[in-house]
């Protein structure tokens, strides 16, 4: 780019540096960056460093001054961006400049390499008088419209008689979360540790069905989660007495996390909360007149379910905890050899009727999680020992599902 008048002519081409300016004088740089309007975000570290705990990350996303550098912000897909740059001043005069703003593009992380074109440029001189500074507001549209994650990428140039920046080609500048709307309570304000399985698992999704569908499959596949079998009352890991889901501890836990229904459901559930994608949590019991059921076989989570009957038990439960949305089950739990139908699956139920996720078909029940009523002793290890858990003196068919909605009370 060449200048005229007072600004100086014939800079450097490089990529995202300083152009020095006339002797003594310091190039205008960029103090703070602002993204508008985006959904307030956090993470376990932030979230526990707050007094009150809970805080967001601070408003403005960059800030020299301050060191503060966030590096990653939240918006509902589809939605047009506003970023405002704070160019600042500090010399002893006022300086003439030459902002440039241009080819603003967005990397996907799952397709690492291909840009995503996006709208909006600028292009504006001004003067800063000295030791002040000037906002430039730059809106960006074309932002994908479904679940996604990655970069955002920009071209800055700024020039002055004291020099500037000069940018050849769109560089990352802030890792972008794209949800399917609004989060939702307990996760309003999403925890970018959340954001990095949810919007992985449902990437390139819209809608609670679809998100949820991918997400099930998501976190059942993951290596998140090792279930925890031994006696048909599990207890629960990541979920305590008050129904808080101690997610500081879940997302610093390296490997495998031990867990239960209540466990897997319940962050399944947060996921898909973290990406405003609608569910509830659902608990399962077989009746009132008996208080323990036998499962078909199934792969809990944590093991693989390709290669039946390996991997596959059969467990004595008095419940089963799963997510519902739209009306449908998605269980991340486990997976099952068959579907409704009896055909091959092999994978974790999600989107199917409850009928369908708990017995069927529903005249001579063969599929399903569940296959009949349990004996009522408390079995230890029965996963090796499934005839244990029969008793023939019990009802072998129908099993009445009671269901009961229940509500975390809140993240720890």
């Amino acid at each position: 780019m060449v200048f005229h008048g007072p600004f100086r002519s014939g800079l450097a081409v490089c990529v995202g540096v300083m152009a020095e300016g006339a002797f003594g004088l310091v190039p205008p740089d960029i103090s703070q960056t602002d993204y508008l309007a985006n959904i307030p975000a956090t993470n376990s570290a932030r979230f526990n460093a707050t007094l009150p705990p809970g805080g967001a990350f601070p408003l403005v996303e960059k800030n020299v001054s301050t060191g503060v550098s966030i590096g990653s912000v939240v918006y509902v897909r589809g939605s047009s961006m506003s970023i405002r740059y704070r160019i600042r001043n500090r010399n002893d005069i006022l300086l003439h400049v030459h902002f440039k703003f241009t080819e603003p593009k967005y990397e996907r992380k799952n397709y690492p390499g291909v840009d995503i074109a996006l709208g909006g440029s600028d292009d504006e001189e001004f003067t800063i008088a000295a030791g002040q500074y000037h906002d430039v507001t730059v809106s960006v549209t074309g932002l994908t419209n479904y679940v996604t994650l990655g970069w955002l990428k920009t071209k800055i140039n700024i020039d002055s008689e004291a020099g500037g920046i000069v940018s050849t080609g769109p560089t990352r500048e802030e890792f972008v979360y794209l949800t399917d709307a609004q989060p939702l309570a307990p996760l309003a304000v999403p925890w970018t540790e959340v954001l990095d399985d949810a919007c992985n698992w449902a990437d390139g999704q819209v809608g609670d069905a679809d998100c949820a569908y991918y997400s099930t499959f998501g976190l059942f596949f993951s290596q998140k989660f090792a279930y925890n079998s031994g006696t048909y009352q599990f207890p629960t890991n990541w979920v305590d007495e008050n129904w808080l889901f101690l997610l500081t501890n879940f997302v610093n836990y390296q490997g495998y996390r031990s867990g239960n229904c209540v466990d897997v459901s319940a962050y399944l559930h947060l996921s898909l909360c973290s990406i405003g994608a609608d569910s509830i949590l659902t608990q399962l019991y077989g009746g009132t007149q008996y208080p323990v059921f036998v499962t078909n076989p199934i792969c809990p989570i944590g093991s693989d379910p390709d290669s039946p009957p390996s991997g596959y038990v059969m467990l004595g439960w008095s419940m089963h905890q799963i997510c519902r949305a739209q009306g449908a089950t998605y269980d991340s739990c486990l997976a099952l050899q068959f579907d409704p139908a009896g055909a091959a699956y092999e994978n974790p139920p999600a989107g199917w009727t409850p009928d369908g996720h708990w017995q069927s078909p529903a005249e001579n029940p063969q599929f399903g999680v569940v296959k009949r009523y349990g004996a009522t002793t408390d079995f230890f290890g029965t996963e090796q020992n499934p005839n244990q858990l029969l008793d023939p003196s019990l009802p072998s068919e129908v099993v009445p599902r009671v269901e009961l909605e229940v509500e975390l009370a809140g993240i720890n």
